[in-house]
């Protein structure tokens, strides 16, 4: 017996994860390349986490990440 399985034409959910530095920022990250329009909530308060979306909310093609590993990898 074989199945088809057909993915749903459109999908919206809400994941709600802990706010720590790893997933927001990697969350940060995956809502860019997915160019989703919406906002990222609930994010740690950490200072690589500030770096990041100050990056990505800056028109200058020159960012300072501070000590931000993460930022500096991406």
């Amino acid at each position: 017996m074989k199945y088809t399985i057909f993915p749903p034409d459109k999908l919206k959910t809400t994941i709600s994860l802990p706010s720590s530095k790893s997933i927001s920022n990697r969350m940060i990250i995956l809502n860019a390349l997915s160019m989703n329009m919406h906002s990222v909530e609930n994010l740690s308060t950490c200072e690589d986490t500030q770096v990041i979306l100050d990056a990505f909310n800056s028109t200058s093609n020159v960012f300072d990440v501070k000590g931000a590993g993460t930022a500096m990898r991406f």
